[in-house]
């Protein structure tokens, strides 16, 4: 192995903790950071929220990775990501980082008003995308309104009157549009816009790509997830740390992921804590969380897979 700064590890017993917060805009930040403070560091305690807990994920995978194999390809893995999220990608006319994002059919609409939206200047111009954005979402309402409008005036209403018309039939008809979507076919979806898989065959979803990046990233070829129970018996913890922890056994890599849950109106950390060496309790249903999944973690891990 050469000497260069690129391929020189740190110590073994030279460690630091990771937290990192939300937003995009950090997300695309963190990963040349945290490949540049590998090069002097090994991670030990890695947490994170939102796109920070994604960041505290990969991460984790990649300490993981130079763990058990000595090199710090996870790293390099890692470094790369904002360029690939930034790039074009074809026939999309978007990022790769918008072709992750993909609505289900029943919120198409909705999401395509919030895509209009975005990255729009000042308030005003935000408002102004958000009604064009509705009027084209819901174009056979934008049409339908035009129709009436334009009979109005055949019939002899004044200018005045169709103006009003217009605004009227525009705001009647799209917002009952917009309320079906919102109460009917937004809950019906889980009350989000789109559930992280697949709904183009062509480009891979939100979850599925950030599972394949993650096994990617933790040198993992066996199609099995990697678990929470694999991070905490990882090699090369430190003696002291291993002796002050006070868990049994104790966390050779510890991921914390922080993550709100609408419906208890109430936010969780992920693993779930544990109380008197016994996992707190949790329920769930197999069959529910199928259709939030890619196939091969499910085929593999049908329950939690936290500790495997």
């Amino acid at each position: 192995m050469s000497d260069s700064p690129d391929t020189v590890e740190p110590p073994v017993d030279r460690f630091c903790d990771l937290v990192m917060k939300g937003g995009i805009t950090s997300g695309v930040v963190y990963p040349k950071a945290i490949s540049r403070l590998a090069r002097e560091y090994r991670f030990r305690s890695i947490g994170g929220t939102s796109a920070g807990a994604i960041a505290a994920a990969v991460t984790a995978a990649a300490e993981y990775r130079r763990r058990n194999t000595g090199n710090r390809d996870g790293f390099d893995i890692l470094s790369g990501l904002p360029a690939q999220l930034q790039a074009d990608v074809p026939g999309t006319g978007g990022t790769k980082l918008l072709s992750l994002f993909q609505p289900q059919p029943g919120t198409r609409r909705l999401f395509s008003v919030l895509v209009t939206a975005l990255n729009r200047g000042g308030t005003w111009h935000r408002i102004f995308a958000i009604v064009w954005g509705l009027m084209k979402a819901y174009w056979m309402a934008t049409l339908a309104s035009l129709a009436i409008a334009v009979l109005a005036r055949w019939l002899g209403l004044d200018g005045v009157g169709v103006v009003l018309l217009l605004l009227v039939a525009l705001v009647g008809g799209v917002g009952l549009l917009l309320y079906r979507d919102v109460t009917g076919r937004v809950v019906a979806n889980g009350y989000g816009l789109c559930t992280g898989l697949t709904a183009d065959p062509e480009h891979p979803a939100l979850t599925p790509w950030l599972h394949e990046l993650i096994q990617r990233t933790a040198g993992i070829e066996t199609g099995e997830p990697l678990t929470f129970g694999q991070l905490w018996r990882a090699p090369g913890a430190p003696q002291v740390w291993s002796e002050l922890q006070n868990r049994k056994p104790p966390r050779s890599i510890d991921l914390q992921m922080f993550s709100t849950n609408l419906g208890h109106g109430r936010p969780y950390i992920f693993p779930l804590a544990e109380d008197n060496g016994n996992a707190t309790r949790r329920s769930f249903r197999t069959a529910s969380g199928s259709s939030s999944r890619p196939r091969s973690w499910a085929a593999t891990c049908p329950g939690m897979c936290w500790t495997g």
